[in-house]
């Protein structure tokens, strides 16, 4: 639901980071598991470094880099690709395989280039423009990208814009046509909510259609309520159920720990601990699953999210507040050392 976790303009520093601490085990975990990274309120460059050290520390094997469509290409001819080719060196250091969005639609809106922003999808003049970022954005791709979503949690923008269905299936088609000239190998996909599949799998099933990989966020809620952790097998047979034997990543996999939505910190590490046995039980149907996200969000963030979605809600404020597996001071919640546990402890069993 919010990928769009700034990474900040400081990975031209990389360099330094392999020297200044003992390099990632070479020893590859069963599942490939990523984790959101971001930081304290006020932190910077350094902070951004430790988070990422301690990712790699964790054993964590997997990056995610999103990005909207119009940030990529935020006029017509102009294309804004650093934010790739920066990623790359955090996951060329760590080892990493990377997955990258691009988000056309942004779950409640489109994320289109300028001077689109009405036009049909399936329209001559969007495709073209489409197919030709696209190919820029295939050149582009480093080496370590394995997966691409073309649309974040589409469903939801589609729970009002029924009648576009049928031609933005034509635009994802089109946009993995022309990755896989360029990178036959990525798997393509498009990002879609588990709880969006549940309620409304005839959208699900028509944009899945032709793709690669099935690619879900999933936050198991009714209504900000968390779900009990028992529910959580039954979610999983579902998620497997509707990818149809498609590879699948779960895009952000998020649990906040507010009483406001019926949580706590321990009930949030319950279920880092459930979803890990799952994908453990599952690794050879699930590709990669990302943990949302490392700290609770700051106070900036949160309202940006807010004017966004807007959402003033006290439990959306209180879901969107708590999903780190750290508080907003840094604090270690319980979820962390399961998370770290559990990664260290499953190693070469599937790869």
């Amino acid at each position: 639901m919010f990928s769009r976790i700034v990474l900040c303009l400081f990975f031209a520093s990389l360099a330094g980071l392999a020297t200044a601490q003992t390099q990632p085990s070479k020893a590859k975990p069963a599942i490939r598991i990523g984790m959101h990274a971001n930081v304290t309120e006020g932190g910077g460059a350094p902070e951004y470094l430790a988070a990422f050290r301690e990712e790699i520390q964790m054993m964590l094997n997997v990056g995610i880099v999103t990005n909207t469509w119009k940030d990529l290409q935020p006029s017509s001819g102009t294309y804004v690709f650093k934010p790739l080719t920066d990623y790359e060196g955090i996951a060329s250091f760590a080892g990493w395989q990377v997955f990258s969005g691009v988000q056309s639609i942004n779950t409640v809106k489109r994320e289109v280039t300028p001077g689109l922003e009405e036009a049909e999808w399936d329209s001559g003049n969007m495709l073209s423009v489409w197919r030709e970022f696209v190919r820029r954005y295939a050149q582009a791709l480093p080496q370590s990208v394995k997966w691409v979503s073309l649309g974040n949690e589409v469903d939801v923008y589609f729970g009002s814009h029924a009648n576009e269905v049928d031609a933005y299936h034509t635009f994802l088609l089109a946009g993995r046509e022309e990755i896989k000239k360029i990178r036959p190998e990525v798997k393509v996909g498009v990002t879609m909510t588990v709880s969006g599949l549940q309620s409304n799998p005839a959208v699900m099933e028509r944009l899945q259609s032709g793709m690669d990989i099935a690619i879900y966020t999933y936050y198991p809620m009714d209504g900000f309520t968390v779900h009990p952790i028992s529910r959580i097998p039954e979610d999983f047979k579902d998620i497997l159920r509707f990818a149809g034997g498609k590879p699948v990543v779960l895009q952000e996999i998020g649990y906040p720990s507010s009483s406001l939505n019926g949580s706590s910190p321990e009930q949030q590490g319950q279920f880092v601990g459930a979803v890990m046995d799952l994908l453990e039980k599952n690794s050879r149907q699930f590709d990669a699953g990302y943990f949302f996200m490392q700290v609770d969000p700051s106070q900036a963030m949160l309202d940006s999210w807010r004017t966004y979605y807007g959402l003033s809600d006290p439990k959306f404020l209180g879901f969107l507040s708590s999903l780190g597996l750290k508080t907003k001071e840094g604090a270690y919640k319980p979820g962390w050392f399961t998370l770290r546990d559990r990664t260290r402890s499953l190693l070469d069993v599937r790869h």
